[in-house]
């Protein structure tokens, strides 16, 4: 809800008078809180994990600096409290607010939802040391420490994918094996039946064929039944 109007209210209505990017700007954050809407609908591969590790301290350390240092700052730089950026109604304490939600976040719906967030601490950032805007200083931070995460995570999902593909590569080899053992067992065989079959002929062949069949034991008849 906070990136549609972001997207709406501050770059289409608001931003669109000073900045003449503004409407592509309105059209990524409109697109983000779509995303966000389907992944609260389908809800797969979404999950959010916590613990005493790098990425859930720097989750919970970029969520407080958006929420409550954020606005000390800009305070601090003069521009107001209640009248410079504020967290939910202007994008840049928005985007760091949804990279410290993305940097608790497990799964790859996460990582897809990231791309708008990372290019927009890319775009905010750029603007942040041109219109010297410190409190928006953090969302440079904020995107670095969400893209070097992910490119850890990225990377560990390539290896676990190439180690599903070597583990299926060698199921696959050793039943190519088996079959080829098998295929050779059968060939052996046939070509030793051949070699009989030219050196006794036909008849005595399946005579010793007939002979490796167990002999049926004859059917005794049953109590009451003998004749006299």
């Amino acid at each position: 809800m906070m990136w549609a109007w972001n997207g709406i209210a501050y770059h289409l209505v608001f931003f669109n008078t000073i900045n003449p990017a503004a409407p592509l700007f309105a059209a990524l954050f409109v697109s983000q809180a779509v995303f966000f809407a389907i992944s609260a609908v389908t809800a797969k591969g979404l999950r959010f994990e916590t613990g005493l590790n790098f990425r859930s301290i720097s989750g919970f350390a970029v969520i407080v600096y958006a929420m409550l240092i954020y606005p000390v700052l800009g305070t601090l730089a003069g521009h107001g409290l209640m009248t410079g950026p504020m967290f939910g109604v202007a994008p840049c304490p928005t985007t760091i607010f949804t990279v410290g939600l993305l940097l608790l976040a497990r799964g790859g719906l996460a990582m897809r939802l990231a791309i708008i967030p990372l290019l927009w601490s890319l775009i905010g950032f750029s603007a942040a040391l041109q219109l010297a805007i410190p409190e928006d200083f953090g969302l440079g931070l904020a995107g670095l420490v969400l893209a070097l995460v992910w490119r850890r995570a990225l990377i560990d999902w390539w290896v676990r994918q190439g180690c599903c593909q070597l583990r299926r590569a060698e199921r696959h080899t050793k039943s190519m094996i088996s079959l080829v053992v098998l295929m050779s067992r059968l060939n052996r065989h046939r070509f030793r039946l051949a070699q009989r079959f030219r050196r006794d002929g036909p008849l005595v062949l399946i005579a010793d064929v007939m002979g490796a069949w167990p002999a049926r034991k004859p059917s005794t008849p049953a109590a009451g039944m003998v004749g006299p």
